[in-house]
C-alpha cells in the first residue's frame, strides 16, 4: 500500500470521528465512480474539466451533490 493510499484510508474515518465538524466545501457531480468538484454545479470550470477528461462519458447526466472537507460526496 502506498503512502497516499494509507492516508486516504485513514481519512475515511474522520467523518464518523468528528461529525460536528463536517462542512460543505464545494459542489460536486458524480458520474459513476468519478467525482468532479467545482465552486458551483456545472459552472465553467466544471464544464472545462469534464470536457478535458479522456475516456469518460461526457454528459450532463450526473448526480449532483456536495463534497465535505474530507472528500466525502453526499447529496
Amino acid at each position: 500500500m502506498t503512502e497516499l493510499e494509507k492516508r486516504m484510508k485513514n481519512q475515511q474515518k474522520y467523518p464518523q470521528m468528528y461529525p460536528e465538524r463536517r462542512m460543505v466545501v464545494c459542489a460536486a457531480c458524480k458520474m459513476g465512480d468519478l467525482v468532479v468538484m467545482s465552486p458551483r454545479h456545472w459552472d465553467i470550470p466544471m464544464h472545462w474539466t469534464v470536457a478535458h477528461l479522456k475516456g469518460t462519458l461526457k454528459t450532463l447526466l450526473a448526480e449532483q451533490g456536495f463534497v465535505d472537507q474530507w472528500g466525502v460526496f453526499f447529496l
